[in-house]
C-alpha cells in the first residue's frame, strides 16, 4: 500500500472505557506553574432509559444491506459498486452492543437484520410494524430494540502539497445515521436521533480513481469510523467515559513540587498529605495552589464533595479563572451523580 502515515485531524471523542482514572502527564515547554494531564471521567447519558428496560435487542434496518459507496474526487462523484456495507453496519451494531453492555444494568443481543424494511421516520411506523418488533423482542427475550434505521455515507478525497515538499492526501468520511429506540410492549418511542459524523484523515501519498489500494484503504478507514458512529449514539443512552483535562500545580514551592512527584506516580493520598503543608504559609498564592491540588487529589480518589469543598477554599483565597472553572466542573459532576446512579442501576 502507498500509505505511509495517518493523522486523524478532526474526530468525535472516542470512548476509552477504563475503570479508574489514570493520569497521563506530558511535559510543558513553557514557564507555567502547572502541568496538564488527561483523565477519563464517567458522564451520564443524554436520556434516561426507563428502569424496566434491561435487555436490549440491536438490529439494522433491512434496507441498509445494499452495495455502493459514493466517492467524490475533486468535486466529481464516482460509485464503488464492489463496496458492501453489510460488514461495516455489522461492526457498528457490535460496537454499540459492547458499549451498552459495559453498563451492568444492560445486556444486549444483536441480529444481522430486521428482515423487514421499517419506515425510517417515527411517524410512519404502523401498528403492524410495532407488532412485528414486539414478536422479535419476545423471540430474543428483549425489553426494547435499538434500530439503525438509515445510513448515508460519502467519501471525499483531495491532495495537497506539503510545506516541506511532497504531497499528502486528505480523506473526508461523512457518515449520517438515523437511530430509533423502541419499546414495542408499551408501545413508546424511547428515543430517535439523526447523527452526522464528519471525520478527516490526513494520509501520506496520493491516489487516483483507478487505484485499487485507495479503495482498500478507505475500507480500513470506514471500519475505524464504525466505532465513532456507535459511540455517538451510545453516549445518548448509557453512561460513558469521556476524556478531559486537569491541571496540577507543581512549581513555586518545594511542597508543591514534592507532592507532584507523588501524584505523578499515582499516589494521590500521599501527594495530598504533602500539599497540606502549604496551607500554613502566609503567601495566598501558594496556599491557593495547595488547596487546589488537594481538591484535585480528592477528585482522583473519587471524593467529589470533598474535592468541591477544597476547590471552593482555593477560589475564596485566590478568585481567578482557573479556580472558578475547576469549581464549576466539580459542582457539575456532583449534580450528575443522581442521573448516573439511575442510569447505572443494575438488575
Amino acid at each position: 500500500m502507498m500509505r505511509r502515515s495517518i493523522n486523524i485531524l478532526k474526530i468525535n471523542p472516542k470512548l476509552v472505557l477504563i475503570v479508574c482514572l489514570i493520569p497521563v502527564f506530558f511535559l510543558s515547554l513553557s514557564c507555567k506553574t502547572y502541568k496538564t494531564f488527561k483523565i477519563n471521567v464517567l458522564e451520564p447519558a443524554e436520556i434516561i432509559v426507563p428502569q424496566n428496560i434491561k435487555h436490549i435487542l440491536i438490529a439494522p434496518n433491512n434496507k441498509l444491506h445494499s452495495n455502493g459507496l459514493t466517492y467524490e474526487f475533486y468535486d466529481e462523484k464516482y460509485i464503488d459498486t464492489s463496496f458492501n456495507q453489510k460488514e461495516y453496519i455489522g461492526a457498528t451494531i457490535e460496537s454499540l452492543a459492547d458499549m451498552i453492555s459495559y453498563n451492568p444494568r444492560f445486556t444486549t443481543t444483536t441480529i444481522e437484520s430486521l428482515e423487514i424494511a421499517l419506515p425510517v421516520l417515527p411517524e410512519e411506523i404502523t401498528n403492524r410494524d410495532v407488532n412485528y418488533l414486539k414478536q422479535l423482542c419476545e423471540e430474543h427475550q428483549a425489553d426494547a430494540i435499538v434500530i439503525l434505521a438509515k445510513t448515508e455515507k460519502q467519501v471525499g478525497y483531495s491532495k495537497y502539497y506539503g510545506h516541506f515538499g511532497g504531497y499528502f492526501s486528505m480523506i473526508t468520511i461523512i457518515y449520517n445515521t438515523r437511530w430509533m429506540f423502541i419499546n414495542p410492549f408499551a408501545p413508546i418511542m424511547i428515543d430517535h436521533k439523526n447523527i452526522r459524523d464528519t471525520l478527516y484523515y490526513r494520509v501520506g501519498g496520493i491516489y487516483g480513481t483507478l487505484d485499487p489500494e485507495f479503495y482498500q484503504f478507505v475500507g480500513e478507514l470506514m471500519m475505524e469510523t464504525t466505532d465513532y458512529v456507535a459511540s455517538d449514539y451510545g453516549m445518548r443512552i448509557t453512561p460513558h467515559f469521556a476524556e478531559t483535562q486537569r491541571i496540577v500545580f507543581n512549581k513555586g514551592d518545594k511542597y508543591l513540587k514534592k507532592g507532584f512527584s507523588e501524584a505523578e506516580s499515582g499516589n494521590w493520598v500521599k501527594a495530598s498529605e504533602i500539599w497540606q503543608k502549604t496551607l500554613s504559609y502566609n503567601n495566598p498564592v501558594i496556599v491557593s495552589r495547595g488547596a487546589f491540588n488537594i481538591a484535585l487529589s480528592n477528585e482522583m480518589e473519587g471524593n467529589l464533595k470533598l474535592a468541591a469543598d477544597w476547590a471552593e477554599v482555593s477560589y475564596d483565597i485566590f478568585p481567578d479563572i482557573i479556580n472558578k472553572t475547576y469549581l464549576d466542573i466539580l459542582q457539575e459532576r456532583i449534580r450528575q451523580q443522581d442521573d448516573l446512579m439511575k442510569q447505572m442501576d443494575g438488575p
